[in-house]
């Protein structure tokens, strides 16, 4: 499945296999779609969430700094920047880090 964030061909070609193909089996798209619509972003503010996460999810940003970045780039209140940041965390980041894990677990028995 094509997602979005493997479509940023040259910062998703820098990072580790594993981190690559974690992406790859994970819904990102429609991970962060859900997002969008409970909070009922405007389309400029998805698209800034979006790079929030990307930049996360790279390694250009860290993820101690999402509450901060949400609230000044989508213009929302702490209090709601906080719950966003929440909700990325549990529907992309927890779950892309899972999905590496188990990778790493199988190439790791294999060898």
């Amino acid at each position: 499945m094509t997602n979005s964030i493997v479509n940023m061909t040259e910062r998703f070609e820098r990072l580790p296999e594993d981190a690559q193909r974690a992406i790859q089996e994970f819904e990102y798209d429609k991970a962060l779609k859900h997002i969008h619509q409970v909070y009922k972003l405007h389309i400029d503010q998805a698209s800034s969430l979006e790079k929030i996460v990307a930049d996360i999810v790279f390694g250009d940003r860290r993820s101690q700094e999402m509450v901060h970045l949400i609230e000044q780039e989508l213009r929302i209140s702490n209090e709601t920047a906080v719950q966003v940041a929440l909700d990325v965390n549990k529907s992309i980041l927890v779950p892309i880090q899972k999905i590496m894990q188990k990778i790493q677990l199988e190439e790791g028995s294999s060898v």
